[in-house]
Parts: structure tokens; sequence; C-alpha cells
């Protein structure tokens, strides 16, 4: 089998996609749905972790545990399939990035290796929609040629399932000082972080409107499929699914609303 995939020109070790792209954000503009799509494409390789956080707790200082254990979980577990099924390989590449005690630019870039060449890869970061020039500039040092897919809703509603969010997952938290923070506020700010990733990427960035996800998704993803190269893939299923909705599961105080409009008057 070695020999005849060598002879095929395929190999088992690992390669780098040829399409790197990161889906930018925004928070509770549809990044999961646009994951789960392209999980089920055959030319896309998922990266052990849906989000990876890397930029932006270099640049923005957030911390996420859980997402780093599950990066951590993902990648272990990724390494033993590959040493049962005897790919020394990958077996390899999985623990040297599971292993890494400094996380830099090349552990970075090592998430997306790929078995084969064609396969596009992708990390998708609502934060990194909030990165500031620096932040937007490292990613084009490390990945030129990458794609950037930013998704867009009304920023108003995005806020609110924003908060939404926050508070199932954090019973306890005050709802005016999680609208209060930077971040939150950062994150829907179109107008201070849309012409930064214009200016470093250029026509390399694809914006997407969240309502198109439900009115014409069909459309949407094959926008997406021609922005990264892909073939056409007709065998998606249920691509009006709603992911992660938290709209509408608490009561937004008159007092709270109005600091949210006040931010997202922008």
């Amino acid at each position: 089998m070695k020999i005849l995939k060598k002879l095929m020109g395929q190999t088992d070790k690992p390669a780098p996609a040829q399409v790197q792209f990161l889906c930018a954000g925004a928070q509770k503009a549809g990044t999961t749905w646009l994951s789960a799509m392209l999980a089920k494409h055959p030319q896309v390789q998922m990266l052990p972790a849906k989000e990876i956080h890397y930029f932006d707790a270099m640049h923005l200082g957030v911390n996420y545990p859980q997402m780093r254990n599950k990066l951590l979980h993902n990648t272990r577990d990724l390494a033993q399939r590959a040493s049962a099924k005897g790919e020394a390989h990958w077996a390899a590449h999985y623990e040297a990035i599971a292993a890494a005690s400094v996380k830099d630019d090349a552990w970075y870039k090592s998430l997306f290796s790929v078995r084969e060449p064609k396969f596009a890869a992708g990390d998708y970061s609502p934060e990194y929609l909030c990165l500031g020039l620096a932040g937007v500039q490292h990613v084009k040092q490390i990945m030129p040629d990458a794609r950037i897919i930013i998704l867009i809703r009304e920023p108003l509603a995005r806020a609110i399932s924003s908060l939404n969010m926050e508070m199932a997952r954090k019973s306890d938290s005050d709802p005016a000082l999680a609208v209060a923070s930077w971040l939150f506020q950062e994150r829907g700010n179109y107008a201070g972080h849309v012409p930064i990733w214009d200016l470093v990427f250029g026509d390399q960035v694809l914006y997407l409107p969240f309502q198109r996800i439900k009115s014409d998704p069909k459309a949407l993803i094959a926008q997406v499929e021609a922005h990264l190269g892909l073939e056409g893939f007709d065998a998606f299923k249920n691509l009006s699914r709603v992911y992660n909705s938290h709209s509408g599961q608490f009561e937004v105080s008159p007092a709270v609303t109005r600091v949210i409009k006040r931010a997202t008057a922008r």
C-alpha cells in the first residue's frame, strides 16, 4: 500500500494545506454553522479544534482554558488513532503539537498540516475580528496567502445573542458589567475592525451576511467554496440548521439594552 501511494504521489507524511483560511468572526454570526458545513466538504480537513485562539491570546490577552483543553484532548486523541492505524508520521505530528510547551508561530502553522496537499484547513476563532492592526499584520506575516472569512450580523441582535450566551454559561454574571467590557463591545465593532482586515488582506477577505444562512444557505456556501477554491459539493445536509442559538433565552433589561444600543450605534 505504501509503495502504491508513493507511485501515485501520495504520502502518509503531513503536508501543508493548499488553502489556509481563517474565519475571523464575528461572534454569534454563524461561525459554528460555517465550521459544521465545511467539515462535510471532501476537500476540507478540520484542525484538531474549531477555535484555536492563537492570535487573540497573543494580541488581546484573552484566555479560554476550556478551548485550550479541548485542543489538547483532541490532538492527543488524533495521535492515538494514528498510532493505532500504524501512521507513525501522523502520530508523531500530533504528539509534537500536544507536547509543545511554547505555542509559537511554527507551532500554529503545524496545525494546518493535512493528509493530502489538495486539502484546505481553517481556524474559526471569532475574537480574531478584534485583533487590531498589529494582530492582523501578524496573521499576514505567517499566512500571507490565507483566505479570510468574516460573517456580519445586525449589531444589536448579535450583541443580545452574545449576552444571552454569556448568561447561559455563567448564570451569576452581571449583564451590565458584561456589556460594558471592552471585548464584548469590540466583538461587534465592524466600523473599527473591518477596515483593518481590508487594508491588510484586501480581496482575500470574504464578508458574509448572517441572515443568508436562513434565507439562502446554498448560495452562501457556494460563495465560500468559490472563495476557498473548492469544488462544488452537492451533498450538504441541513444547510439551514441553527447552531448555538441563545437569543431570547434571558430577558434583557431596558437599561442594559440602552447600553448595547449605544455601543452598536457606531
